[in-house]
């Protein structure tokens, strides 16, 4: 095989590992962690009248989320397999959400608000994905519908700063 060849294969290769879809799972994860990212963010960058409670807001989206990501990532693995963590794939998925969050409002909260209710939309899709395919277990749909549940929460606590 010449160098050209082998290049273009290599290049063809990457292509086809950038679109495959992730795993019902592995898209929850890249979710949780694009909305934490965008709350700490928003922790950091509030200011005006509202800055404390803000501030407070914030901090307590991005930390009572933290360790249902871990669990998350911890289910994708021992269902299926490392490569659903992968680190580049999930940087390029959070990136890509991060991305989408921001192009929904120019406001924080209005922002964050965006961000969980697409984290809800993805919970959502992943178990009725994984429940159709026969492919959910008790503890997964469980922790699923538990973190549904406390994202839930955080739509309501948004939707109370929002309201005028």
């Amino acid at each position: 095989m010449n160098l050209f060849k082998l290049a273009n294969s290599f290049k063809i290769k990457l292509a086809q590992e950038k679109v495959a879809d992730l795993s019902p799972l592995s898209d929850v994860l890249a979710h949780l962690r694009a909305a934490a990212h965008v709350h700490q963010t928003h922790h950091w960058q509030t200011r005006g009248k509202e800055y404390y409670a803000d501030h407070l807001l914030f901090e307590r989206l991005y930390n009572d989320g933290q360790p249902f990501i871990d669990q998350v990532a911890e289910r994708a693995v021992g269902g299926g397999s490392v490569d659903l963590v992968d680190g580049l794939k999930q940087v390029d998925k959070v990136g890509e959400i991060v991305h989408k969050m921001y192009a929904t409002a120019e406001d924080m909260v209005k922002r964050s608000l965006a961000a969980e209710n697409m984290v809800l939309e993805v919970i959502k899709a992943a178990i009725n994905t994984l429940s159709s395919a026969d492919d959910i277990s008790y503890g997964t749909s469980n922790l699923l519908e538990g973190i549904y549940d406390m994202h839930e929460t955080f739509v309501y606590l948004l939707k109370q700063r929002n309201a005028d």
